[in-house]
């Protein structure tokens, strides 16, 4: 994995997740950053937040379509 994936799978830029996960011990010259692989401990709590974030998306969306269909039939429903 490296930040630039990381950063894809999250929807940020890579310089955010750079800035987030702190740079490394050890300056690495900015061209070649984005190309190196993250530690699993690095990439692990990116993991568990995507996941309950594609959870809650999934959420909102069922919720949001029920919502369309129930304003649809008050619609439908109702004359002024």
């Amino acid at each position: 994995m490296t930040i630039k994936s990381v950063a894809g799978d999250l929807g940020v830029n890579t310089e955010t997740l750079w800035s987030w996960t702190g740079p490394p011990t050890g300056a690495v010259p900015a061209a070649t950053r984005h190309s190196r692989p993250l530690s699993r401990s690095a990439v692990t709590p990116f993991r568990a937040a995507l996941t309950a974030a594609r959870t809650m998306i999934r959420e909102l969306e069922e919720e949001h379509d029920i919502f369309s269909t129930a304003a649809r039939y008050v619609a439908a429903e109702t004359r002024w």
